[in-house]
């Protein structure tokens, strides 16, 4: 309505106005309703509709999108489908996938905070050099620079390595949060670059539980390392001088004061992510990438194995890239200045087409066995996820692994011609808990096929531990890493427990938080910005600490703060301390909440499965008092 056409409203009529807004009714008719009320009330019981020069019969469903986009979570491994809804290109909502019979249009509060990533005063939007400051010092200074000038320095140090005949001194350590594909990339660069290491985050994660589905079913997920931190400061077995990270190592690796000690003393760092964490402090180049909804990508659940097509929503924030992006790019980079190989060396191993996510996916399931049938276009169309293996597109996707049907032995061959009319694709066939060949092979590092019960020296109670030697041999699950060799039966002494008598464990902190991501969205500090630690009744009385006391746990590696938060339901020798809580997460800032130091700080690396790499994040000596 116009100024000239202004009329008046009672209160009656205007609350009743509101109360039919908010069941959806259109502009035109709330218009009509407040019309009439107004016409059959007196005038003393009327007020004045505000004048505007606007037309709210035109336009006036603001929220109302005029586009809808296909996405997917990201914070976890439920694997929501997102409906983003968008209005002009600005995300206004995003609800969940109603065709999904798992999902149900449902998922956890999570899901909006995808776009909390967006649209973050906090994202990074340039490539940046440092130019100042010491490494780790939240005070160093950075400047932007161009993607060429980044890109170029990188190849430049990575060649100069390797022209000095130690490419091995160059390493990789990658994340969850890559889109899939990108790993391959990543390998590829590294294999025509000569440094055998490109690594992941599987030794922070699940890679021992991976190992030994792999090894008793014949199929499971593992990667090939650990010790990056060792490496840069003792050496062994080689020094490393620059590595590259796709994840936050200042958080996620246990011993956080080696850690740092580790990237203050490397030679170069590239640090890429979304925020200004802190292992970015310690980097030479920083670079930014894009969050989920600003590229068109799938995203894969680790724990079942199924894969979602996302599409993209929004455009790159700023000049963030993704991720497989920066890799084409360093190797186009790589290709200018490499003396030793022709430019096509590079340029036709990462052809500028591959940018193009859906030529990049496509190549990606022509040479990766089993996923012949998880093409683009069956992706888009389903409301749910497809799983693998999935070898065509009449292949329905394996819903549960080994079933005595089909569909499962049709996958299980396209993994491995050797495994066709296998059930389990062990060499045998069958279910592997012992055979002589698993334990001559596990024997080379100190295990038996028909493990005996061991702990490490700071579990409590005198049970069998592990010792590890200083023999290096190479790792029976990856081969091509070397381990430390190790010797179990020591019964221990239990001497740790006289100062630090209870047992520490570490862990996701609610469901507001997935990683340490989420702590740099509004929500996640809002919700769940103070680190509550987990303690029995009678052990916070014996120590004189009340719910809701500040308390300092400690350890024989250092000390962190906390806020109690006293339970009956956890073990009386027992306190659960949250992860990913860090001193760089700025949005603190905006609920004045602590900035808390890693609880990584309290576990000793030098505990940790010798196959795997799986460092003891659950079980460390410590003990509590008042802060």
């Amino acid at each position: 309505m116009t100024s000239k056409g202004r009329k008046k409203t009672s209160r009656r009529g205007f609350i009743q106005g509101v109360a039919i807004s908010t069941a959806a009714v259109s502009a035109a008719e709330l218009l009509k309703k407040e019309v009439a009320d107004a016409a059959s009330i007196g005038d003393d019981q009327a007020i004045p509709l505000q004048s505007t020069e606007f037309d709210f019969i035109q336009k006036s469903a603001a929220l109302e999108p005029d586009k809808i986009v296909d996405s997917a979570c990201q914070f976890c491994n439920s694997l929501c489908r997102l409906k983003v809804h968008l209005k002009d290109g600005r995300i206004i909502d995003v609800l969940g996938e109603p065709n999904d019979p798992v999902q149900a249009g449902g998922f956890c509060i999570k899901g909006p905070m995808m776009t909390q990533l967006v649209y973050n005063r906090f994202r990074l939007k340039s490539p940046m050099k440092r130019v100042g400051g010491n490494k780790g010092d939240s005070n160093s200074k950075f400047e932007p620079i161009s993607w060429d000038e980044a890109l170029s320095i990188i190849a430049s140090k990575f060649l100069a390595l390797r022209d000095a005949g130690i490419a091995r001194a160059i390493a990789n350590k990658t994340s969850g949060r890559l889109p899939r594909g990108t790993g391959s990339l990543v390998g590829r660069y590294f294999s025509m670059l000569g440094s055998p290491n490109n690594t992941d985050v599987g030794p922070v994660c699940n890679d021992a539980g991976g190992n030994a589905l792999a090894w008793t079913f014949g199929l499971g997920n593992f990667t090939n390392g650990y010790g990056i931190d060792d490496a840069i400061i003792s050496g062994e077995p080689y020094q490393l001088k620059a590595i590259v990270t796709q994840g936050n190592p200042l958080l996620a690796c246990s011993d956080t004061i080696k850690v740092q000690q580790a990237y203050r003393q490397l030679e170069f760092y590239v640090y890429t992510g979304l925020f200004m964490e802190e292992s970015a402090y310690y980097a030479d180049i920083i670079l930014p990438v894009t969050s989920g909804f600003e590229m068109e990508t799938v995203y894969m659940r680790r724990d079942d194995r199924a894969i979602r097509w996302q599409e993209q929503v929004v455009s790159p924030v700023g000049e963030s890239k993704p991720d497989w992006h920066i890799w084409i790019d360093l190797a186009h980079a790589t290709a200018k200045l490499d003396k030793r190989n022709p430019p096509e060396y590079w340029r036709d191993n990462f052809p500028d087409s591959w940018k193009d996510y859906r030529q990049l996916w496509a190549t990606f399931l022509t040479n990766t066995p089993g996923m012949g049938g998880m093409t683009q276009q069956r992706l888009s169309q389903r409301t749910e996820p497809l799983r693998w293996p999935c070898p065509t597109v009449e292949h329905p996707g394996v819903s549960t692994l080994y079933l005595d049907h089909a569909s499962w032995y049709e996958a299980a061959s396209s993994l491995n011609p050797k495994n066709v009319g296998k059930r389990f694709l062990t060499p045998s066939g069958k279910v592997e808990i012992y055979t002589p060949q698993l334990q001559s092979r596990l024997a080379e590092s100190g295990h038996s096929a028909l493990p005996s019960f061991y702990t490490h020296p700071e579990v409590t109670g005198k049970h069998p531990t592990i010792e590890y030697t200083s023999e290096l041999v190479k790792n029976p699950v990856n081969p091509q890493a070397l381990t430390q060799n190790i010797k179990f039966g020591k019964i221990s002494s239990g001497e740790v427990h006289k100062q630090y008598p209870l047992m520490g464990m570490t862990g996701r902190s609610s469901v507001v938080h997935f990683h340490s991501v989420t702590h740099w969205t509004y929500t996640g500090k809002q919700m769940n910005g103070v680190r509550l630690v987990q303690i029995h009744p009678k052990e916070a009385k014996k120590a004189g600490i009340k719910n809701g006391d500040e308390i300092i746990v400690e350890s024989p590696r250092g000390s962190i703060i906390g806020t109690a938060l006293v339970w009956s339901g956890i073990r009386e020798d027992t306190i659960f301390v949250p992860s990913w809580f860090g001193p760089g997460q700025k949005m603190a800032e905006e609920f004045g909440t602590p900035y808390y130091e890693s609880v990584n700080i309290l576990i000793d690396k030098q505990y940790y499965d010798n196959l795997s790499g799986q460092q003891a994040f659950k079980c460390f000596a410590c003990r509590v008092k008042k802060a």
